[in-house]
This record gives C-alpha cells, sequence and structure tokens, in this order.
C-alpha cells in the first residue's frame, strides 16, 4: 500500500518512461491471526539506472516502514534485472534501408474491414485507412517510447538492433483504444502480415551482412568503441540464486510448483 500511494510522487517514476507494477505472489493462509508469511513482488522500468536505483531506495523504504508496523522481518530479495541498451548505428542503417524497400505490411481489405469492425463496436465512425502504416525513423520512435526486456543484455555482447513493426490502429484524436482491440487484432491476418513484414526485413539485414563482410567488421568497431566509452556490468550480483522455487502463476502446458510456505 505505501507503494501504491508514493508510485505518483516518485519522480523517477512520473518521468517519461518510467512504471512499476506489482504481484503479491503469497497471502493469507486464512488464519484467525496475522499471516505468518506474505510476499510481494515488485518489477519497475525506468529509461536510465539512476532513475531504476531511486525507485528501488523507495521500496526499500516502504518495505522497512510496513515491518516496523506490523512488527515483523522484512527480506529483499533480486529476482533480475536488466541493463540499458547499447546502441548500434551500422545495424540500425542496414536495418533500415530494408525497412525502406520493404515499406510497411501490406493488409488486404479483409484486414482493413475487420479493424473498422472494431470500430463501430466502440461507437466510431469507421475509417477509410483503419490500420496505421506510417513509417517512424528509429530517432523520433525511440523519444515517445522505452522498451524493457532482456533485448537490452544482448546488446551488451554483440552489435544488436531492434526492428518494431505494429499491428496500430489508426490514431483518431481523443480516443484512446481499449486493450481488447488489439488483442482481438492478435487472432486476424492483421497479426500476419505484420510478422511477414518483419522477417522479410529481418532477412534481407541478414543476408546485407553475410554478403558485405565490411559492414558486419564496421558493426563490430562500433560496438568495441561504445562499450570502451560507456560499459554497463550485469546488475544481478554475483552468486545470484534463481527464482525457481518461487510460486509463480501456473501456465495451461507448464503447471508451477503448488508452493506456499517455505519449510524454514
Amino acid at each position: 500500500n505505501n507503494v501504491n500511494m508514493m508510485k505518483e510522487h516518485i519522480p523517477a517514476l512520473m518521468r517519461r518512461g518510467g512504471s512499476i507494477n506489482e504481484f503479491m505472489m503469497t497471502g493469507g493462509q486464512c488464519t484467525v491471526a496475522n499471516p505468518t508469511l506474505s510476499q510481494v513482488i515488485y518489477a519497475w522500468r525506468n529509461s536510465n539506472i539512476v532513475d531504476q536505483e531511486a525507485v528501488e531506495k523507495v521500496i526499500d523504504r516502504c518495505a522497512a516502514g510496513a515491518a516496523l508496523v506490523a512488527d515483523c522481518i522484512v527480506e529483499p530479495r533480486v529476482l533480475t534485472a536488466v541493463r540499458t541498451g547499447l546502441p548500434n548505428t551500422v545495424m540500425k542503417d542496414i536495418v533500415w534501408a530494408n525497412l525502406m524497400k520493404i515499406g510497411a505490411p501490406a493488409y488486404k481489405a479483409e484486414d482493413k474491414e475487420y479493424a473498422r469492425e472494431i470500430q463501430r463496436n466502440m461507437g466510431l465512425e469507421p475509417l477509410e485507412k483503419p490500420l496505421y502504416t506510417e513509417i517512424v525513423p528509429p530517432e523520433k520512435a525511440y523519444g515517445d517510447f522505452h522498451p524493457a526486456d532482456d533485448v537490452n543484455e544482448f546488446t551488451w555482447h554483440c552489435p544488436t538492433v531492434r526492428l518494431y513493426v505494429s499491428k496500430a490502429m489508426q490514431p483518431i484524436p481523443g480516443v484512446a483504444y481499449p486493450r481488447w482491440a488489439s488483442s482481438s487484432l492478435c487472432g486476424s491476418g492483421v497479426t500476419h502480415r505484420m510478422g511477414m513484414c518483419a522477417a522479410q526485413i529481418l532477412a534481407l539485414s541478414a543476408l546485407d551482412i553475410i554478403e558485405n563482410p565490411a559492414s558486419l567488421k564496421a558493426a563490430w568497431e562500433e560496438f568495441k568503441e561504445r562499450k570502451t566509452q560507456h560499459d554497463e556490468p550485469p546488475l544481478l550480483p554475483m552468486g545470484l540464486k534463481p527464482p525457481v522455487e518461487l510460486r509463480w502463476p501456473e501456465w495451461v502446458t507448464r503447471p508451477g510448483d503448488e508452493w506456499w510456505i517455505p519449510p524454514q
């Protein structure tokens, strides 16, 4: 609760790219007294390490305060951490050139009609061009988009480039598409066309690198130069215990452990 109340008062979270989520892994045990154990996991995203550390300090203070009030012990544990990314302009230029060759996804008439039906179901006037097909330069796109996933880790081991091909609905001023609209597109030809477009661009880019060793050499030279100027060591401490024993959510094809309370 303390963290929830602090969300809008943490500058590092209010800045662009900041977010925080929580998951209550273990709660009450249906006892008549206070629960023996409670577990909550926090995952937060920021565009730089300094902001990450600032959020961590707030969470630690909130945990210490809760433990003081409840007269219990708090045991913080790091589960995972991802560094910021290392850009590579050589790789970016190769993929960008092939994006210009292939262009945006070639949506079919039935794809567009499917998107229009979504707009009708939202009570909107369907657009002639209901799907977003604008190609946005990387420099402009990244200003409003801060990805946070393990791809960033790859960038510290070899020259890496990211390509995003969307299945987005055409923006309408004053309208926010609900999550179900995007999820619905996943089961349609819209997503298939998106994937084929991305596959063609990446395949051509791979061929360019194979057929032109000078490009690969230039990418590695830039990679080494950038790492010399700025290198980030792994954020996970040495000897970290993998969180494989925790009671993660169960999935249909791979059930998790029926674990609740640790034996000790």
